[in-house]
């Protein structure tokens, strides 16, 4: 992928205590606990830099795939429910759990087009479009902010004139064309791909919508 999704942080505390010495780690995850299926959910680890000399961080996750790139953890859960995420530390022969973190795991809704974080319905305001820079892409009804990464889209104007709009990005003819539209007119995005939940190009439904003040 969401680039990668960018969710807004809750901190749960585990607390470990090995010998004398005595360990915090703050997983962050999205406001809710809730993931996603068929979504790379990112989680991150704060505060690694304080494990143990010797010691070596495990994570276990109890509901579909667990794995890490760079910094960041992905979450891939399979199956709708509960999920846990037990956080270990192990030391040679030793193994101490630092704590758990219980997620619920939902359907992933489909991506739709959206102005800023504004989902579009069936209608598009002029003035947000000359303002806004950038066609997003979002999944509505999710529990958290969730944005997907635009690769391709048209758009077309009541006069037949076709532009592209290269990773989402409505560039200076498109705000010309917009400027042009009288209330009611119809425009709409064709050929629209995306970065799916699972890191490959998908495409959305062609979408039209009238224009508002």
């Amino acid at each position: 992928m969401k680039k990668l999704v960018l969710l807004t942080a809750l901190c749960l505390l585990v607390i470990a205590a090995f010998g004398q010495n005595k360990v915090f780690y703050k997983v962050k995850t999205s406001p809710s606990n809730t993931l996603y299926i068929g979504l790379n959910n990112p989680i991150s680890l704060a505060d690694s830099s304080l494990m143990i000399k010797g010691m070596r961080l495990v994570l276990k996750f109890s509901n579909g795939q667990l794995v890490q790139r760079n910094n960041i953890y992905y979450i891939l859960p399979l199956q709708e429910g509960k999920a846990i995420l037990s956080v270990l530390q192990v030391k040679g022969k030793d193994t101490v759990e630092l704590g758990q973190q219980v997620f619920v795991v939902k359907p992933a809704y489909m991506p739709v087009l959206g102005l800023s974080n504004t989902v579009l319905d069936s209608v598009i305001s002029r003035a947000a479009l000359m303002k806004e820079q950038h066609l997003r892409v979002l999944m509505p009804e999710s529990d958290y902010d969730v944005r997907f990464a635009l690769n391709n889209c048209k758009i077309r104007f009541p006069n037949g004139r076709i532009y592209p709009i290269p990773q989402g990005v409505m560039g200076y003819r498109i705000k010309m064309e917009v400027s042009r539209l009288k209330i009611g007119d119809k425009i709409c995005f064709e050929s629209t791909q995306i970065l799916g939940f699972t890191g490959a190009e998908q495409s959305i439904d062609n979408a039209c919508y009238t224009l508002v003040e």
